[in-house]
């Protein structure tokens, strides 16, 4: 992975992990947010549990083993947060949880080993193609050379080897 991928990436993990632990300890600590949950009809134990797993999801944004696992967790729970408010008539709100799903989704995927595989994969296959290609290139190079040893000597260098 490039620098500036890997430092794209970091970037993104932090700012996500930032906003899920605030919005995680907003659910604890906001009355708000325990109206909202009742007024969507979710019980007071359910705002616990995804405020609980917001702030943890988000911290292990930053633990690259760990981050596809907490961005899978945290793209259900946008999924959830959108198709929420969607239902309850809040459309326009829900493009803030669906931006983030995409996010999270594409933090996610990056993070994911077989996503690094992938990559490492496609650079041996390059590096086994360069690395044939200049065996060819070698070879043809060779068989030039023996080539224009073969050729026929012209009369004067025939003359020159009988006299």
């Amino acid at each position: 992975m490039r620098n500036s991928t890997r430092v794209t990436l970091w970037i993104f993990s932090s700012l996500l992990a930032m906003l899920f632990v605030t919005a995680g300890i907003a659910k604890f600590i906001n009355p708000a947010a325990r109206a909202q949950f009742g007024q969507w009809g979710y019980p007071d134990w359910f705002r616990v549990l995804i405020g609980g797993l917001e702030i943890c999801c988000g911290a292990l944004l930053l633990v690259p083993r760990l981050a596809w696992r907490a961005g899978l967790m945290l793209g259900l729970i946008m999924l959830g947060a959108a198709g929420t408010l969607w239902f309850h008539g809040e459309t326009t709100q829900a493009i803030l949880p669906v931006s983030l799903l995409f996010i999270v989704s594409m933090v996610g995927y990056a993070r994911h080993p077989r996503a690094t595989l992938m990559r490492r994969l496609h650079n041996a296959v390059d590096w086994v193609a360069e690395r044939e290609l200049e065996q060819q290139r070698r070879k043809i190079a060779v068989h030039q050379a023996m080539k224009a040893l073969k050729r026929p000597v012209g009369n004067h260098a025939r003359r020159l080897a009988k006299g």
